[in-house]
């Protein structure tokens, strides 16, 4: 769909683009100048480019189904400078409460540098209009001034993790325990889920189903479960999420080097900012001593784990670098390194 518009800020020009009759996904721009100038807009139902790269705060997470894109014919000028606002509908997974809807926001996938999801003028308050989850749209809280080819790609976006678009999948996570993988996960917003089913490559492109594990249908949930029988060798793990309506997504792939006997820790996120989660082999928990090592030696805190995962509350700490101590029963010791932004 291409338009034009005359500058007025109090009105929208509205681009009524979608893919069928049931997929109508409207957008509107207010011109910020004096100046004509012409957009082109495309409306895709499916999961937006390298959705998982978000700049947090203020994006929590963006939409898992649809995204746009839009470019002018004045790239790189103030003259393609406008207020946008991105409509939403049933299928766009939205929350039915509009306290947690108002946390909606307009996400870019701009060059900051690098490319990442950003949002054009933060988030505000007050932004969405519509009485529903079914119907409504969310507008920028600052003109969006760069519709270049590069930058091209819009979608919704949230800085709530209670809003759904649709589940949100906190974390999923494989490692070596023992003679198995543990597999844990752990999502939001599942109300609409109604399983998942873990899948094996050992190529990373032909996967089979090894598991299914139901969903709890809750607000936030998290799992566990193994792959009692994995080969030597490289092991691919991915889940599949089947929602009611029989649609589905796929989470990341996972690979694990698997070794019998052998047991790993994993770190995640990396680098982190509020918190630090721990991940530990069943023969760790109650066995060993964690402790927390600043880069100049010294020690911050200390714990024996209770649980494979240990949740590490790091926003008190200054961005710098740190090492988790871990201290066995035998006395051997291993070190891992993390960065706190």
């Amino acid at each position: 769909m291409v338009g034009s518009q005359i500058p007025n800020p109090a009105v929208y020009y509205l681009f009524p683009v979608g893919k069928t009759d049931s997929l109508y996904a409207p957008v509107k721009l207010a011109k910020a100048d004096a100046t004509t100038n012409t957009w082109t807009a495309e409306y895709w139902y499916a999961a937006p480019f390298d959705r998982t790269n978000v700049f947090y705060p203020p994006i929590d997470h963006v939409s898992e189904v649809e995204y746009w894109e839009i470019t002018s014919n004045n790239q790189g000028s103030t003259n393609d400078d406008a207020m946008l606002s991105l409509s939403w509908r049933g299928r766009s997974h939205v929350s039915a409460t509009a306290a947690v809807r108002d946390s909606l926001l307009v996400a870019q996938y701009i060059n900051r540098p690098p490319f990442i999801w950003d949002v054009p003028g933060l988030w505000a308050p007050g932004r969405t209009t519509g009485a529903d989850s079914l119907f409504g749209y969310v507008t920028a809280n600052g003109n969006t001034n760069n519709y270049s080819f590069d930058e091209r790609r819009f979608t919704l976006g949230t800085f709530s993790k209670f809003n759904a678009l649709p589940v949100k999948l906190l974390y999923f996570t494989a490692i070596a325990d023992g003679n198995k993988v543990r597999l844990n996960w752990e999502a939001a917003n599942e109300q609409d889920t109604k399983k998942y089913e873990i899948e094996r490559s050992f190529n990373a492109t032909n996967f089979s189903n090894i598991g299914s594990v139901n969903s709890r249908q809750m607000s936030q949930s998290a799992y566990i479960d193994f792959d009692n029988n994995p080969a030597l060798g490289w092991n691919y793990y991915r889940l599949k999420i089947i929602e009611n309506s029989g649609s589905f997504t796929y989470s990341p792939v996972r690979p694990v080097k698997f070794e019998k006997g052998l047991e790993q820790v994993k770190l995640f996120p990396v680098p982190a900012t509020t918190v630090l989660n721990i991940q530990l082999p069943t023969s760790y928990v109650n066995q060993t001593t964690l402790q927390l090592i600043g880069i100049d030696g010294k020690l911050i805190a200390s714990l024996k784990p209770a649980a494979n995962m240990v949740i590490l509350n790091v926003q008190p700490l200054a961005a710098a670098t740190y090492f988790i101590l871990i201290t066995r029963a035998d006395g051997s010791k291993e070190a891992y390194r993390f960065v706190k932004q």
